[in-house]
């Protein structure tokens, strides 16, 4: 089974969170060496820095690998649809306040 929410993009996601919060939230590119650094900066292990840099890139490609368009595998485990990204920022909004 393939147990993903709808698609959405960053840009969809800030816009979700936009409305949930009723304030403009946006999206900032930053590139690849400086969240390499941010990270690291963090205390991060390197090998996790690595695998989270592969995913963002896998990301940003549109990749199949993390861009899964067939979600109906939750409707027929659950019988529900999936959540999308605009539902889960509603029902989630009150942790980033």
């Amino acid at each position: 089974y393939k147990l993903v929410s709808p698609p959405f993009s960053m840009n969809d996601l800030a816009e979700a969170f936009s409305t949930a919060l009723d304030k403009k939230v946006s999206v900032t590119t930053v590139p690849y060496d400086a969240a390499r650094e941010a990270f690291l900066g963090f205390d991060f292990q390197e090998w996790q820095v690595d695998g989270i840099l592969e995913l963002f890139k896998y990301i940003d490609e549109d990749s199949p690998i993390t861009n899964e368009a067939n979600t109906g595998d939750i409707a027929t485990i659950t019988g529900e649809k999936a959540t999308t990204v605009q539902e889960w920022t509603e029902q989630n909004a009150a942790g980033f306040k």
